[in-house]
C-alpha cells in the first residue's frame, strides 16, 4: 500500500512540474540498474520523466535493493542534454551531463549476512549525491539505451553504520564518497 501512495505523490508532483513549463514536452518510463559505493550495492530502479525540446530532463522513481529484497527508497535525477541541437532524439549517440539524488530508508528485521557483509537490525538512513556524464543510444525515435557513470557523496552508509541515536534509534551511518555507474533502457512517449 506505501508502495502505491508513494508511486501517486511522485506522478503527481511529476505531472504538476509538467504542465507549468512553457514549450513541448514528453513524457516517458525508464527501468535502470545501478551500483553505487556506499554499501547498499546493486540496485533495480523505475523511473518515471519529463523532458523538454532542449534537452533538459527531471525524473522520480523508486528502486528496489537487490540485497535486502524491498523497495529501498527513492530517486531524482536531471540531466541535460550537451548537444544544443534540438533533435536530440534523432541523432544515433547523444552526451549529457547529469545530478542524481537518492534516498534511502531502511528497516532491517533481522541480521544479514554474506560473504562480505553483515547488517545489524535498525532503521538505516542514507542520501547521496551524483554528478557525471552520460551518453544515451537512440534505437530509434521512442526507444534507447543509456549509461551514466558519476562519483559523489553519500551522507550515512549501511556497511558502515554510525551507532543509533538514543532517541529516533535510527542510524545514519558514515559519511564519505564513491562512484555510481548505471544503465538502462527507457520509451520516450
Amino acid at each position: 500500500m506505501k508502495t502505491i501512495i508513494l508511486l501517486t505523490v511522485q506522478l503527481l508532483a511529476l505531472a504538476s512540474i509538467a504542465f507549468s513549463q512553457q514549450g513541448k514536452r514528453h513524457f516517458g518510463i525508464e527501468a535502470n540498474q545501478f551500483i553505487l559505493q556506499s554499501g547498499f550495492g546493486t540496485s533495480t530502479e523505475l523511473q518515471i520523466y519529463v523532458s523538454d525540446e532542449s534537452g533538459r530532463r527531471l525524473s522520480i522513481g523508486t528502486y528496489f535493493d537487490s540485497k535486502l529484497n524491498n523497495i529501498g527508497g527513492i530517486s531524482v535525477g536531471f540531466y541535460k542534454m550537451l548537444s544544443r541541437n534540438e533533435k536530440y532524439n534523432s541523432k544515433k549517440f547523444t552526451y549529457y551531463i547529469f545530478y542524481n539524488f537518492i534516498y534511502h530508508k531502511t528497516i532491517i528485521d533481522r541480521p544479514l549476512t554474506g560473504k562480505d557483509y553483515y547488517i545489524a537490525t535498525g532503521k538505516y538512513k542514507s542520501m547521496e549525491h551524483h554528478v557525471g556524464l552520460g551518453i544515451k543510444l537512440n534505437i530509434n525515435k521512442n526507444i534507447y539505451f543509456k549509461s551514466e557513470a558519476g562519483y559523489g557523496i553519500y551522507l550515512g552508509s549501511i556497511m558502515k553504520p554510525s551507532s543509533p541515536h538514543p532517541v529516533l534509534k535510527e542510524s545514519q551511518g558514515t559519511n564519505g564518497t564513491g562512484a555510481f555507474l548505471e544503465i538502462g533502457t527507457g520509451i520516450l512517449f
